[in-house]
């Protein structure tokens, strides 16, 4: 089918499939550590062809945004986390976090909740500071323990929610700098935090509020627009 003129020029979401499942049935993957610049350089197009080999296993790629961290929409019928991670990673050469679009449309409301959150600018304003606002999603976790219990290795980055459970999450606020610094470091933050008090989870995978509200804009798209022409996963 024919590409949209964003999808010729390289901008905006790819697209490979309309959606063919009800809202409910669509699934975000985030992989873990997609697209750094030393290793990992698989592209959103080159998960979404090996994604569209899970078909036979119930998962079918919708599309992702063209971030190279690798923010990727599948539907599928599987009803656990667990099941479509352990799926998708295999066939990714990465970890990733699996979550209902539901659930990440939920983590984001939270976020937009933070007191001084300006969605103009997708960050948290303090005084003359924009700190960004890191979203790091946590699979294999099953209690999570208040944010005034995480305290961040990182003086950078400062937790400020959390929730255990299926759709485990934390967030936290992300002070970075003018040059270099990436989502790696309120991730690691993270990790760290969490493993000093003694809590335990399989992976972790984490985005900024922007690169995530992306993703659920990917949503309306793939459910009114033709999909892009892709060779390689082809179109349905």
């Amino acid at each position: 089918m024919r590409a949209s003129k964003g999808s010729k020029r390289g901008r905006g979401p790819i697209v490979v499939a309309r959606r063919s499942l009800p809202a409910a049935k669509l699934w975000a993957l985030f992989p873990r550590d997609m697209g750094n610049y030393e290793r990992n350089t698989i592209s959103p197009h080159d998960a979404l062809t090996r994604l569209s080999t899970l078909g036979p296993m119930g998962i079918r790629p919708i599309g992702a945004t063209r971030r190279r961290s690798g923010n990727l929409l599948v539907e599928t019928e599987n009803a656990d986390a667990a099941n479509v991670e352990a799926l998708v990673e295999p066939v990714l050469g990465l970890k990733c976090v699996a979550r209902r679009l539901d659930d990440v449309r939920a983590t984001v409301m939270v976020a937009g909740q933070l007191q001084g959150f300006k969605s103009t600018r997708q960050a948290v304003c303090l005084g003359t500071k924009a700190l960004k606002v890191a979203l790091t999603f946590v699979s294999g976790i099953d209690d999570m323990p208040g944010p005034n219990r995480l305290s961040s290795p990182n003086p950078r980055v400062a937790v400020v929610k959390g929730r255990g459970g299926g759709a485990g999450f934390v967030i936290s606020l992300y002070d970075r700098p003018t040059k270099g610094g990436d989502f790696g470091e309120p991730d690691k933050a993270v990790q760290r935090a969490l493993q000093a008090v003694g809590v335990t989870f399989r992976t972790t995978s984490t985005r900024s509020v922007r690169t995530v509200a992306e993703l659920l804009a990917l949503v309306d798209r793939a459910c009114l627009e033709p999909p892009a022409a892709h060779p390689d996963c082809g179109t349905s």
